[in-house]
């Protein structure tokens, strides 16, 4: 449920910080792929960090919102009469590479902005 719908194991959202809202639209071969390297590295045994966010995004109830909004708005476009190459790079794009989550701009609450999708986006300012 992490990878593809934001939640923990114990149900509370995560942070839209973890790309499930491309990988909501991950192929389940390509998941399982995900999850047998990541079984098969050593595991560390370290606490996760605490999250440390001002007011309203250290509401994590909030998420439920936020993502009935924003969770599932990467969508793959039908392109009609493309190859199956370029169809495949589209899915590598969008899903598996999650280019987007980096290269949109971003509204202000933190959602793409699908109509400027890979047009840049800003870190840190940059």
């Amino acid at each position: 449920a992490a990878l593809t719908e934001g939640k923990r194991k114990d149900g509370a959202y995560l942070y839209p910080a973890m790309p499930y809202t491309s990988y909501h639209l991950i192929e389940r071969e390509d998941a399982d792929a995900i999850y047998a390297y990541l079984m098969a590295q050593e595991p560390i045994a370290r606490p996760a960090p605490q999250t440390s966010l001002s007011f309203p995004f250290n509401v994590r109830m909030g998420l439920a919102g936020w993502n009935l909004l924003y969770g599932k708005s990467v969508r793959l476009q039908p392109e009609e009469g493309r190859s199956e190459a370029w169809k495949r790079g589209q899915y590598m794009v969008e899903v598996l590479g999650h280019c987007g989550e980096c290269h949109t701009p971003r509204n202000l609450a933190g959602a793409l902005e699908q109509d400027k999708r890979l047009s840049g986006g800003l870190l840190n300012g940059y």
